[in-house]
Parts: structure tokens; C-alpha cells; sequence
């Protein structure tokens, strides 16, 4: 029997090899380096404007990545400061109007009762008082169960807040000290063979994962922008909250901005407001398209590989990283597409007969 590997059967075991080890990268080694290649991608970032500065001014790096660090933490804490008063506005604003808001669901609800007895022949007040039934029923299991775990969760979220605040520090300081000794590592590792190689693989990577997360977050960006917008066009007093909510749900392949607004539109058509809902069916059409348009123009172009591959990694990345998967699934690819192809161009490989 002829044991022999073809080059085609090499180039086979590689892509399963790297894929393998790039799913263990990602599932136990990436929780443990995140920091540092946080502080290595913020240090490279800032590299061009440290080096005009020290021109013109002779600065330690590492103070200078400091002060650039301490404006942007600023500026990002007051503008999450202000969305955060705006949402907590809101909330409060839900809180003090729920007995009012709870007159209007009920008569939303009979109304939505009245348009259905002639279509499945049970009367509106029978109808009104299974579905109450059903929703006090709901809010008790949700009082009985949900409520006491997370309040026995409590120490549970500080310890997750501790361990995020640890995680900032070591990034921030880790950064400080990259940026101190930017040049020296650099000419440093240089010395090593396998450092051509490395570079390549995190140029690539660090020019198309960037792409990838400035693209979603600008399409999260641009459809909160249009919800909220919509939203004020209705003089909905929970415009920005919505908008947000929506926003974020758009990014997640399994709901998107329908789950929110279709049965939005049905509501207000069972209640008869038909101009209410021809303005959120129109924002779902723009939202919908706006996406359309832009995912493969921002991502698939970018990355170089169709939207529906983006697609498929994505929900596989759900799947086995949960809700980073958004991020880490697309990552993952570039990162065993990369590889494997620095390899194939090393080993001369080839997935062709």
C-alpha cells in the first residue's frame, strides 16, 4: 500500500491542522493574551503620531501613549456618560408611566381581541382574559425563577466588573510600556526567522479585522441612526433607547432589526394605525436594504470572501463562542486563511490536481 502523501493530500492536513488550531487558539488562548494584543494593536496604532511628536519635541513614548490614552479614555467615558444619562432619563421616564402604559396595553390588547373574534370565533372579552391570564401567569414564573438568580448572581457580576477593570489596567499599562520600546522590540524580533512571516500574517489580519470591526460597527451605527430617527418621527418618547436596542439586535444574524419592528407593524395595524405602521415598515425596508447594500461593499469586499461565507462563519462562531462569535467567527477565518496561506507559499503547496 502506497503511503505516500500527495501535495494536494498535504495541503488537505494543513487546512484541518491550522483550523484546528486556530478554533484552541481562539476557545483558551485568546482569553488569556487578549490584554497584550490589545496593547500591542494600541501601541502599533499610535506609533505615526508618537514619532511626528518626538520630532518636533524630544518626549519619552511611553508618557506620550500615556496622555493619548488618558484624552481618549476622557472623551470616551464623557460621550458613554451622556448616552447613559439619556437612556437612564428614559427608563425612569418608562418606570413612572407604567400604570398609564398598562391602561393603553390593555386597550391595545382589547382592540387587537376585537379585530380577531370574527376570525377565529371566540369573544373579545374571553379572548382578553386568557391572554391576561397567560402574561400573569408569565410574570410570576418570572418573579418565582428569574429575579432570585440574579439577585444570588450579584457577586458574580462585581467579580466579572473586577476582572474587567483588571483586564483595562494591564491593557493601558502594557500599552505604555510597548510604545516606550516600540523600535527596540521590533529590531529585536526582527533577529528571529519566523519573524517575516508573523509580520505578514498581522498585517493582513490587522488591515482586514479592522475593516471587518470598523464595517459592522458603522452598520450598527447607521441603523440605530435611522430607528431613532424613524422612532422621533413618531414622537416615541423611547426613540434613542429603541434605536440602540435595534441597533444591536441588527448585528446578530438570527434576529436583526425584523424581530423588533415586524411584529411592531402588525400591532399597530390590529390596532388600526395604519400611518404608524407604514413608518416602521419603512424603516425595516431601509434598515434591510441599508444593510443589504452596505455589508458586501464594507465587509465582503473587504475581506475577500462572499457575504454568505461572512454569514456562515458568524452563526458557526455563535455557536461556538457564543455572542463574540460575531466578531471571532469572521476573525477565525481570516486568521486560517492567512496561515494556510503563508504555508502554501512556503512548502509550495496546492489544493489543485
Amino acid at each position: 500500500m502506497n503511503w505516500k502523501l500527495t501535495n494536494r493530500k498535504k495541503a488537505t492536513l494543513v487546512m484541518i491542522a491550522v483550523t484546528i488550531a486556530v478554533y484552541l487558539g481562539m476557545k483558551y488562548l485568546l482569553p488569556l493574551v487578549i490584554p497584550f494584543l490589545a496593547a500591542l494593536f494600541l501601541a502599533r496604532f499610535m506609533q505615526p503620531l508618537i514619532r511626528k511628536i518626538r520630532k518636533k519635541i524630544k518626549i519619552n513614548s511611553g508618557l506620550l501613549a500615556g496622555i493619548f490614552l488618558l484624552i481618549a479614555g476622557g472623551l470616551l467615558f464623557f460621550l458613554l456618560f451622556l448616552l447613559t444619562e439619556k437612556l437612564i432619563s428614559q427608563i425612569v421616564y418608562l418606570l413612572n408611566h407604567l400604570s398609564l402604559y398598562e391602561s393603553r396595553l390593555r386597550n391595545i390588547l382589547y382592540g387587537c381581541c376585537c379585530s380577531l373574534e370574527d376570525w377565529i370565533k371566540i369573544p373579545a372579552e374571553q379572548l382578553q382574559n386568557i391572554i391576561l391570564e397567560n402574561i400573569t401567569v408569565f410574570i410570576e414564573n418570572l418573579q418565582v425563577n428569574l429575579i432570585p438568580r440574579i439577585m444570588n448572581q450579584s457577586v458574580n457580576y462585581i467579580r466579572i466588573f473586577v476582572e474587567i477593570l483588571g483586564v483595562v489596567l494591564i491593557t493601558v499599562i502594557s500599552t505604555i510600556l510597548i510604545a516606550k520600546d516600540f523600535d527596540k522590540l521590533k529590531e529585536c524580533n526582527s533577529k528571529y526567522i519566523y519573524y517575516r512571516y508573523i509580520q505578514n500574517l498581522g498585517h493582513h489580519l490587522m488591515a482586514a479585522g479592522g475593516s471587518y470591526l470598523k464595517a459592522q460597527l458603522l452598520i450598527m451605527t447607521i441603523i440605530a441612526v435611522i430607528c431613532t430617527l424613524g422612532l422621533l418621527l413618531l414622537r416615541n418618547p423611547y426613540a434613542l433607547l429603541a434605536g440602540i436596542g435595534i441597533g444591536l439586535l441588527d448585528a446578530l444574524p438570527v434576529f436583526g432589526t425584523g424581530s423588533v419592528l415586524i411584529p411592531w407593524v402588525i400591532i399597530e395595524l390590529l390596532r388600526g394605525n395604519f400611518f404608524q405602521a407604514a413608518i416602521l415598515f419603512t424603516i425595516y425596508i431601509i434598515c434591510s436594504c441599508t444593510r443589504e447594500f452596505l455589508e458586501p461593499k464594507l465587509i465582503g469586499d473587504k475581506l475577500g470572501f462572499p457575504p454568505i461565507v461572512i454569514i456562515i462563519t458568524i452563526y458557526i462562531g455563535l455557536k461556538l463562542f457564543g455572542i463574540t462569535g460575531v466578531f471571532l467567527g469572521p476573525i477565525s477565518l481570516l486568521l486560517i486563511g492567512e496561515i494556510v496561506r503563508e504555508i502554501f507559499i512556503h512548502y509550495n503547496l496546492s489544493l489543485k490536481k
